[in-house]
């Protein structure tokens, strides 16, 4: 069940099993943030998985709190390489869909919340964070945040709707484990960095059908102005498109909150 302990040779055993392109998995009971640890040993490789247990400071976009507590939820990042030039900006979306699709598979009746979050039952279900760094090579940190078992702490501090895994009804979980959902998960997540690349942009028609505000009323505030249009799915430049005013416009600055009406 997925409320049993992370195994951690499960885990690897399951990754080795699906031909996953890893390198090392460095695992903590206790960590101040997985994206940071990898970021600042980007020398690690490519395929190098943080896993830990807890954060003590994990954080998501714009250096918001990422609340992090004891065993409950999967918190892992990624370490990736590519050669320069590489333009990364469809890169969150790219592998948002990748989770999904890896959720998909166990009846997870999950969607995508432009530009970066997964949602399911209409609340947050996992967030990415991508950061990288441009030196002799383009480093890319990828982090996950997955609820699976909410328990009662810090959830005061969370400031939006959440939903865990575990609270799901209608996916095929009676025998499926912690070590296999992660393993399930960051699989998906390391075959998505390995064939990410500039021109990926086939994708785009698939993420649009997993997309929460598509074809539907959407709102968003901008100087204190609130404005409203037709949701319709994530643009080549990795904004999200709305029709509003007769007109297709896109929505390119991410702090702009998209909500249903």
């Amino acid at each position: 069940m997925i409320l049993d302990p992370f195994k951690l040779t499960d885990f690897k055993r399951l990754l080795s099993l699906q031909l996953a392109p890893y390198s090392a998995v460095y695992y903590f009971e206790k960590l101040d943030s997985t994206n940071q640890y990898l970021l600042d040993h980007k020398t690690l490789g490519a395929g190098a998985i943080c896993i830990a247990q807890e954060q003590g400071q994990g954080r998501g976009q714009f250096g918001r709190p990422w609340i992090s507590e004891s065993k409950e939820n999967l918190y892992v990042s990624i370490l990736w390489e590519y050669q320069k030039p590489m333009e990364l900006t469809l890169l969150p979306q790219y592998l948002a869909l990748a989770v999904v699709s890896a959720l998909g598979e166990y009846g997870f009746p999950v969607n995508l919340k432009w530009p970066n979050d997964i949602f399911m039952q209409g609340k947050k279900l996992a967030g990415l964070l991508i950061e990288s760094v441009y030196a002799d090579k383009v480093y890319v940190v990828a982090g996950l945040g997955l609820n699976i078992c909410m328990g009662t702490g810090g959830v005061d501090k969370i400031s939006q709707p959440w939903v865990d895994l575990q609270s799901c009804s209608s996916a095929t979980i009676q025998n499926l484990t912690r070590s296999e959902l992660g393993s399930k998960v960051v699989s998906a997540m390391l075959f998505a960095l390995k064939s990410f690349s500039s021109d990926s942009k086939g994708f785009i028609n698939t993420w649009n059908q997993h997309d929460l505000f598509y074809g539907k009323t959407v709102v968003w505030e901008k100087n204190g102005i609130q404005f409203q249009g037709l949701g319709k799915g994530l643009a080549l430049n990795g904004g999200y498109s709305v029709f509003v005013d007769k007109q297709i416009k896109v929505i390119t600055h991410s702090k702009l909150k998209l909500r249903l009406r």
